[in-house]
């Protein structure tokens, strides 16, 4: 299996309606200042304003229901989560245009039911995207979810929407030859 379905890291638990607003606030977009490797420090930044410190990469966002509800402003809340190399973000519900906007710059992104109660701050979880199992390193459990579509793995394992588009051309523009 490919390392890449594999999501391994430490949990960081929110609650219910998070709002894209929140994640990445609008008027950090109005500055045309904001360099790409500058982005991290605005994630998450209305709901924790020091997550860009503690997270490390490959760490997975744990929330509850609502999860990125709101305006997507062109996936500006994924862009700047995935600056952190945040591994994934798995919720009681996610708001379809935050996970599309996530999983479309190489973020999983998806809903889980129960998973509030089933991961704390802190533990350890193990998600494989293939299949949909979360394993709870830290509590030796495991709990089934519905994995992300067969789209959605092709652009999570191409690293986003771009990237898989390009491959695809580029494997169309072989196979006419």
């Amino acid at each position: 299996m490919d390392a890449k379905l594999i999501l391994r890291g430490r949990v960081w638990k929110y609650g219910d309606d998070l709002d894209s607003e929140r994640m990445a606030p609008t008027h950090i977009w109005a500055h045309t200042t904001v360099k790409d490797e500058d982005l991290a420090k605005y994630a998450w930044i209305g709901i924790d304003p020091d997550f860009h410190k503690k997270v490390r990469p490959g760490d997975i966002i744990v929330a509850g229901k609502n999860c990125g509800y709101g305006s997507s402003r062109g996936g500006n809340h994924a862009k700047t989560l995935k600056a952190t190399h945040l591994g994934g973000v798995v919720a009681e519900s996610c708001s379809r245009l935050f996970a599309r906007s996530c999983i479309n710059v190489g973020i999983p992104a998806w809903s889980c039911a129960g998973i509030t109660q089933f991961a704390d701050e802190g533990d350890e979880l193990e998600v494989n995207l293939e299949t949909g199992e979360v394993r709870n390193l830290t509590k030796g459990t495991s709990k089934q979810a519905k994995p992300p579509s067969e789209i959605s793995l092709k652009i999570l394992m191409a690293g986003g929407l771009m990237e898989y588009i390009k491959s695809e051309l580029k494997n169309k523009q072989q196979s006419a030859q």
